[in-house]
C-alpha cells in the first residue's frame, strides 16, 4: 500500500499499523491543512482516535515520553518545569 507523501509521519504510521485507513489518513490531513491545525489536532475532533491512544501509539512508535499529568499533584511540581498551558488542558 502506498500512503501518500503528504500525510504526517504519524498519520504513515497509524496506516501502516492498520490502526487507521488510508483514506482516512488523507482526509484527516487535507481537514488539518484547511483548519490550520495539526495532524493529531485533526485526527482526535474527527473522533477516529481519542487523544490518549494517541498519545501511548506515538509514544511506543516513535520513543516519546509519555507523561500522564492527571496522575500529578501539579501543585507540587517545582515552578516552570511543565508548561503552564499543558498543565491547564
Amino acid at each position: 500500500m502506498e500512503v501518500s507523501a503528504g500525510i504526517s509521519g504519524l498519520g504513515r504510521a497509524l496506516v501502516q499499523n492498520n490502526m487507521l485507513l488510508l483514506q482516512d489518513a488523507e482526509a484527516i490531513h487535507r481537514q488539518a491543512v484547511a483548519s490550520n491545525i495539526s495532524f493529531v489536532e485533526q485526527l482526535i475532533i474527527s473522533k477516529k482516535m481519542a487523544a490518549e491512544d494517541v498519545a501511548r501509539f506515538a509514544s511506543r512508535t516513535f520513543g516519546y515520553p509519555l507523561l500522564d499529568l492527571s496522575a500529578m499533584d501539579v501543585e507540587q511540581l517545582p515552578k516552570g518545569l511543565v508548561d503552564d498551558e499543558l498543565v491547564a488542558s
